[in-house]
């Protein structure tokens, strides 16, 4: 059974399973909203803090990452190098030289 009672916040009739009022979607959501602001200011100087010595210490790490990918990134882009047969090197044998 689904009974109809105001949202505690704004008033508007919410529909609900349960036997007490509670909030609609839209006034949950901006609570929501609100305390993730909230917490992000809160916590901030501590979240860039924290940021910043991991950065420091795993830098070394992380740039050898970064050179790595470009590394890659350049190499796909460019291909794999042809073999010396597909270029039309041909190859000679030691036996062959020796003669």
């Amino acid at each position: 059974m689904t009974h109809v009672f105001p949202c505690t916040d704004c008033g508007a009739p919410t529909p609900t399973k349960l036997r007490k009022p509670k909030r609609c979607a839209p006034c949950a959501k901006t609570e929501a909203l609100d305390y993730s602001r909230w917490n992000y200011r809160a916590h901030r100087e501590e979240l860039l803090e924290y940021h910043r010595k991991r950065y420091a210490e795993n830098r070394e790490q992380l740039l050898a990452q970064r050179a790595a990918k470009r590394a890659n990134a350049t190499q796909s882009f460019l291909g794999p190098r042809p073999s010396a047969a597909a270029v039309g090197v041909t190859l000679q044998s030691r036996r062959k030289m020796e003669n």
